[in-house]
């Protein structure tokens, strides 16, 4: 890619993205609705479990496929030093406000606080993106590594310390958990796939228009995820307050 190439936003991964985001809104209303005593319904299992692990998966395999794209695209500005620089401050920037979220969930729900959530993960796999980008498409037999060695390890309980790779005390309790087995495997799982479609950061095969409703509003829903994920739950929150008639969060 030259200097003055125009880079454009590739509008399927904007799609895919809002999609998620519209699942995680769908999923979180739910949840609310469950953890404030508003409607008895299963959201650990069935339907609902899965509904809930499937958008998560979505959130980190497209965040790997985003990290090889800007990868690729920052080559013709960056020397792999810049690069290594511009993913460490990336993925800072997202673990430190995951870490405000762990903040906000110690005062409101101590007892379940989020230790290392989606954006703990997102924040550190960004971080160590770099370390894995000349694997390219090889990416996906680590990432099948990674996710086996999850279900390895399943049920395993041990030091609190172990937490952020997916081993855990057995009275661990948080909001959300995306340990770095199997999730990081989910991530380097979405970079391969990058590297495969997106090999330069374009696409090999250019998609015809997706013909749904409202593609637009999709695609505009997920170039402004971040700050949708940051507000959503207030929204939630406050709509089944006056739904209900019930001040679900006091002080």
């Amino acid at each position: 890619m030259n200097n003055g190439t125009v880079i454009r936003r590739i509008p399927e991964i904007d799609l895919f993205r809002g999609t998620a985001v519209l699942m995680m809104i769908l999923f979180h209303t739910v949840f609310d609705l469950y953890y404030f005593g508003l409607f008895n319904i299963d959201i650990h299992s069935g339907f609902w479990g899965g509904f809930g692990y499937i958008t998560g998966f979505l959130f980190v395999f497209i965040a790997g496929i985003s990290a090889w794209i800007s990868r690729m695209r920052a080559e013709c500005r960056l020397d792999e030093k810049g690069i290594m620089i511009k993913f460490l401050k990336r993925g800072l920037f997202i673990f430190s406000i995951g870490l405000g979220i762990t903040a906000v969930t110690w005062f409101f729900a101590p007892k379940s606080a989020i230790i290392f959530g989606t954006l703990h993960l997102i924040g550190l796999s960004i971080i160590l993106a770099p370390l894995f980008f000349r694997f390219s498409v090889k990416n996906i037999y680590i990432a099948a590594a990674i996710i086996l060695a999850g279900l390895l390890i399943q049920g395993v309980s041990g030091d609190p310390a172990l937490t952020i790779i997916g081993i855990h005390t057995p009275d661990f309790s948080t909001l959300d958990y995306k340990p770095l087995i199997p999730w990081f495997g989910y991530f380097l799982a979405g970079l391969a796939f990058s590297a495969f479609m997106y090999p330069d950061g374009r696409e090999r095969i250019r998609l015809k228009s997706v013909k749904i409703p409202a593609p637009e509003f999709i695609q505009l829903i997920g170039r402004h995820s971040l700050i949708i994920y940051l507000v959503h739950q207030p929204v939630i929150i406050l709509l089944l307050s006056l739904i209900s008639g019930k001040m679900l969060l006091s002080f």
